[in-house]
């Protein structure tokens, strides 16, 4: 099968590294076709089994916010073959740095991997039931804000990526939110009620 290059588009000049952590300089990742579709059967993959959760997930109750699992983002593939991956804003973070004054300063931007949607599904509600949140359940589709991405940068030049209300069970022993759909831990995040914007029926 022929081999492509697949870019992100030419202005921002890299595309998101496979792994939550990447070097200040990241290089342009030339990936084979095949190698593509398999990033997207993992995604559709995670996505037809979003509701599939690890014991210490289901078991979680929070205090007052929600546990929400997100729908990853699938490329658009026409009748005639062509891939359309168009980045959205929350697919760029502003890298943050701390100066020595101890005050944070944006470096510049970088990609991330996690290409979530709008569309998540409840884990877990709160004890606290509040604001009307006794209108949804458990295994409920819902619409939520779109969850902005985050990145520090560290003194040795090494960028982490982390995303609005991120939660990796404490369990799971990981320092770094996972950003690979094949991860058991992937995906999850703890919202306000607020951040709810409907049921998806």
């Amino acid at each position: 099968m022929k081999e492509i290059e697949y870019k992100q588009p030419e202005q921002r000049g890299v595309i998101p590294m496979k792994k939550n952590e990447v070097t200040e300089e990241p290089l342009v990742e030339e990936v084979t076709i095949d190698a593509f579709l398999d990033t997207i059967k993992e995604s559709q993959e995670y996505n037809d089994n979003i509701k599939t959760h690890l014991p210490q997930y289901t078991s979680f109750k929070p205090l007052s916010h929600i546990l929400v699992r997100i729908y990853r983002r699938l490329p658009i593939i026409t009748k005639g073959g062509m891939i359309i991956d168009t980045p959205t804003f929350s697919d760029w973070a502003k890298v943050m740095k701390q100066a020595g004054s101890g005050q944070d300063y944006a470096v510049n931007e970088a990609p991330t991997s996690f290409k979530f949607t709008k569309e998540a599904v409840i884990v877990s509600l709160p004890i606290q039931q509040y604001g009307g949140s006794s209108e949804l359940k458990v295994g409920q589709k819902i619409c939520i804000q779109q969850l902005q991405t985050e990145a520090r940068k560290t003194q040795e030049g090494v960028i982490y990526y982390n995303y609005q209300g991120s939660f990796v069970h404490p369990s799971s022993n990981k320092v770094i939110v996972p950003d690979d759909p094949t991860d058991a831990d992937y995906g999850y995040a703890l919202i306000p009620i607020n951040f709810v914007e409907g049921i998806i029926e």
